[in-house]
């Protein structure tokens, strides 16, 4: 069923409205415990410091205790409590991420994500780069909808930005122990120490090691096993003059197991010219991969963050160097046969530098922020597959291989600003130009029964240098009013674009010198912040619209090679809702929901194919979660607290051509945790469950290929664990 988005949001703003009338016939402050009331928060989504309810932004965010309280540490764990958002994962180095009806998948050296993710102010610029390990955070804050004016370049989905936990003139510390099923155990600590009255260090520590859910039933061997090591250093010194120099080193080391692929229909044996078997069960961690490595990878870097307050105005220069390297020896397919494994590697090397200036703490009516941005990146990529090495069919062994390097340097110049023109209305407007130009190379070749598979053996080996530049201007303009202390409305569109670039597995040299096209948005959104109950009940909505232009979608070829192309236009619309209510000492209760719709207004893919009108590949409907917290006082003893959380989305197609074969059904998940904490809470013990019906969550399918079966990538399975926290305070 088909809803309306404008009634619906309009239904949406009635009932806010009717709400606060009703609270304020009904409630006083007088009548409520401060103590109980909703916290401000405090976002630096638009880089300045604002009250998240009066921001014209669609942002979500959670703090430390409220990550801690849910568990939540990895990317995907805290992207699942945003409304609209998808996560799945096809390996620890590949995932794709929908915000707004726009995944975020990248393949290749020059290819760009349309969702950013950043850590403390800095661009994680590849894909293979982005779940790495996030510990000792102070926020995490999701920008949805295109960011092109603070942000700019690729930002056409959204933006997640994960913010640490900076020193302080405390000596304080922490330290979180997890132990559970699969032999998992988990350590995160940190040490702050002040050196004096203005100079502070902060060291922050990570590791985590588990089992494999899976098992492969020819070797007995776990297949998708982790381990992880990292460590943060900061150090913090602050000027008598107002200068504030914050640095910042990290570094994390990772192994995992390769990703098990089962069979979508496990009931039915896999039939191809080059082999054939059956599933040893329909348990979904039981498969017969072959054997092989899996994926490591490493990465370090350091920031230098330079603030400085000048009167009316303040200077930040942000200074970043990241390098990554991993490697992975996998199997395509997941079949008992060598059909396709490769073995590959990746690095890169990048830096940025942002000189940005505002007047925020001035509080005038006229607010500004403006900048400039350089950003340059170096990676290489190469790729040796084995296809079909089979003992018996040996004369069909095949060879392709191919490497790539890419070298970008991104510029940009932005500037916002905003004004009162009354007590409760402001406008505001903003503009960035930026320009990537892209540098190239790639090498492509195969040999064997199967070569022309792969490439044009006619032509020989493809080898080619071809650069590129990729320019656009970007804007924002909005309008807010105040309509009470509790009630705040808002108005914007912005305009994003994501960089072209070039295919990483050309078939000729044609394709490998033909770049695709930047992708462009159009947004129009409508949002309401209110309050109620004498801030008891928080309620965020937006209304979106979208139109997209020069689509980048990625197509499988015959061979399984990914390629990218520009499909002309598409439009998603929208609601998200998320909510948050303490309705008494004992309980409060918080959600989101978000209804979607999408489809491709224009698209003729390669084959000639009419796919206008298809819905988008990798984006639900809908998605919805719930969760809840009870908390019991035990007098002098501490007390308890009960969490639980459940999310569920509708189903999606793997891929644009809506096949009902490559459907990913919808899922529920059912997580939950009871905390005993001590009195002055010092320390707290956990009993948490994890997916605990069991869901068979797929995070990802694979395409069905001339080599082999559609396959269906697991999430976890039902886990079982306890927690201990342990904090030290200031002394």
């Amino acid at each position: 069923m088909k809803l309306s988005k404008s009634l619906l949001f309009g239904t949406a703003i009635y009932c806010a409205i009717a709400l606060t009338a009703s609270a304020q016939d009904s409630y006083s402050a007088a009548e409520e415990d401060e103590s109980r009331q909703l916290q401000t928060v405090v976002v630096t989504a638009r880089k300045i410091e604002e009250n998240l309810q009066t921001a014209p932004i669609a942002v979500t965010t959670l703090d430390a205790e409220l990550l801690q309280a849910r568990g939540a540490t990895s990317p995907d764990d805290i992207l699942n409590y945003t409304p609209g958002v998808t996560f799945d994962r096809v390996s620890p180095l590949e995932q794709t991420i929908s915000i707004r009806g726009i995944a975020s998948g990248s393949e290749g050296t020059s290819a760009d994500a349309g969702v950013v993710f950043m850590v403390d102010g800095e661009v994680i610029s590849r894909d293979f780069m982005r779940s790495s390990a996030v510990f000792d955070l102070a926020q995490v804050e999701v920008l949805r909808g295109p960011q092109g004016t603070a942000y700019g370049r690729n930002a056409t989905a959204g933006i997640v930005h994960f913010r640490s936990q900076r020193p302080t003139f405390d000596n304080e510390s922490s330290v979180r122990f997890d132990a559970g099923d699969y032999n998992f155990i988990e350590a995160e600590g940190a040490v702050n120490y002040a050196v004096s009255d203005r100079s502070a260090f902060r060291v922050s520590a990570f590791r985590s090691e588990r089992d494999g859910f899976s098992r492969n039933a020819l070797s007995g061997a776990d297949i998708d096993f982790s381990e992880t090591s990292a460590i943060r250093a900061q150090y913090l010194y602050e000027t008598e003059g107002g200068t504030t120099f914050l640095l910042r080193s990290h570094y994390s080391d990772e192994a995992f197991g390769p990703p098990p692929r089962k069979s979508a229909d496990p009931s039915q044996p896999f039939e191809s010219p080059f082999t054939s078997y059956i599933e040893p069960s329909a348990d979904r961690y039981e498969v017969i991969n072959s054997d092989v490595d899996g994926f490591e990878r490493q990465i370090y870097g350091g920031s230098a963050e330079i603030v400085s307050d000048l009167g009316p105005l303040r200077l930040t220069s942000l200074t970043t160097y990241r390098s990554g390297e991993s490697t992975f020896n996998v199997d395509f397919f997941g079949t008992p046969e060598d059909l396709l494994v490769a073995k590959g590697y990746d690095q890169t090397e990048s830096f940025s530098q942002e000189l940005r200036f505002d007047n925020a703490s001035e509080g005038g009516a006229l607010q500004y922020v403006g900048g400039l941005f350089y950003f340059t990146e170096d990676t290489v990529r190469s790729e040796d597959r084995a296809i079909l090495v089979l003992p018996q069919l040996p004369f069909l062994a095949t060879e392709q291989v191919f490497s790539e390097r890419n070298k970008t340097d991104s510029y940009g110049i932005f500037a916002e600003l905003e004004y009162e023109v009354s007590d409760a209305t402001t406008l505001g407007f903003g503009a960035r130009y930026s320009s990537d130009e892209k540098d190239f190379s790639v090498f492509h070749d195969s040999n064997g029964a199967l070569a022309d598979f792969f490439i044009d053996t006619s032509e020989g080996p493809v080898e080619a240098n071809p650069n590129d530049e990729f320019s656009a201007v970007t804007y924002r303009a909005s309008v807010d009013h105040r309509l009470s202390e509790d009630l705040f409305v808002y108005g914007k569109v912005s305009r994003g674009f994501k960089s072209g670039g070039f295919n990483s597995e050309p078939f000729n040299l044609e394709a490998a010198t033909t770049s695709f096209d930047e992708e462009t948005v159009t947004s129009y959104e409508a949002g309401l912040k209110a309050e109620f109950f004498d801030r008891t009940f928080r309620l965020n909505s937006a209304l979106f619209l979208n139109k997209f232009d020069d689509i980048q979608e990625e197509f499988f070829l015959p061979s399984g090679a990914a390629t990218i192309s520009n499909v002309a236009s598409a439009t998603t619309s929208g609601l998200e809702t998320e909510w948050v209510w303490l309705a008494n000492d004992h309980f409060d209760f918080n959600g989101s929901f978000a209804l979607f719709e999408h489809s491709y207004d224009d698209f003729v893919d390669a084959d000639g194919n009419d796919l206008s009108g298809n819905k988008l590949a990798n984006v639900p409907d809908w998605t919805f979660r719930f969760g809840g917290a009870a908390y019991l006082p035990l007098a002098t003893q501490g007390d308890l607290q009960l969490r639980v959380d459940y999310r569920i989305r509708d189903d999606v197609f793997d891929s644009a051509e809506n096949d009902p074969a490559g459907t990913i059904p919808g899922r529920g998940v059912l997580d939950s945790r009871l905390t005993w904490t001590a009195p002055a809470e010092k320390y707290s013990v956990s009993l948490w469950g994890r997916n605990l019906t069991d869901t068979a969550e797929i995070q990802a399918a694979g395409v069905q290929s001339f080599f082999s079966q559609r396959s269906r990538i697991y999430g976890e399975p039902r886990t079982i664990g306890v927690s201990f926290n342990l904090k030290l305070g200031a002394s």
